[in-house]
């Protein structure tokens, strides 16, 4: 009898570190998804951010060229030129900090014959320490009304974290 009492308790023995072994690969395969999940997640996240500023800037009606009361898609060379002063006025830096956040924004402007005429910074709040910055980019249309004249904009927002 004492011999089968220690084959069955070696069994045991043998099934535990087994199942142990089993539950451990299960969970090391486990945190490698979470973690690739969750780092998908930070960047999607930093992605909307991102896209969020560009949409407000985008968007803003006091950028834009109106006529009449309609606010048309151009964006007004002017306009864009006081807006840096408007985001930097204290009574503004609030609201507009808390819709852009760290970043920069602004607007290099470009003829019809695509000679660089000027860069416009509209918005410029950089942190102390920046460990990551990403820059994105996109044409826009830009209208003189004083000169009556269209330009090619080119926006560019960076955003640091």
């Amino acid at each position: 009898m004492r011999k089968k009492a220690q084959i069955k308790f070696g069994e045991t023995f043998a099934i535990i570190i087994l199942v142990y072994i089993i539950l451990v690969a299960g969970m090391v395969w486990y945190n490698k998804i979470s973690t690739e999940n969750i780092a998908q997640i930070q960047e999607d996240n930093k992605k909307d951010k991102a896209f969020e500023k560009y949409y407000y800037i985008i968007n803003s009606p006091l950028l834009h060229k109106s006529e009449f009361g309609d606010i048309d898609e151009e964006f007004d060379l002017t306009a864009l030129k006081i807006f840096k002063n408007y985001s930097n006025n204290q009574s503004n830096q609030k609201y507009i900090r808390s819709k852009l956040g760290y970043s920069t924004i602004y607007v290099k402007i470009i003829d019809k014959d695509f000679n660089h005429i000027e860069n416009i910074t509209i918005y410029n709040v950089t942190p102390t320490k920046i460990t990551q910055q990403e820059t994105f980019k996109s044409l826009i249309p830009v209208t003189n009304l004083t000169q009556d004249k269209t330009f090619i904009g080119r926006l560019y927002v960076t955003i640091y974290n």
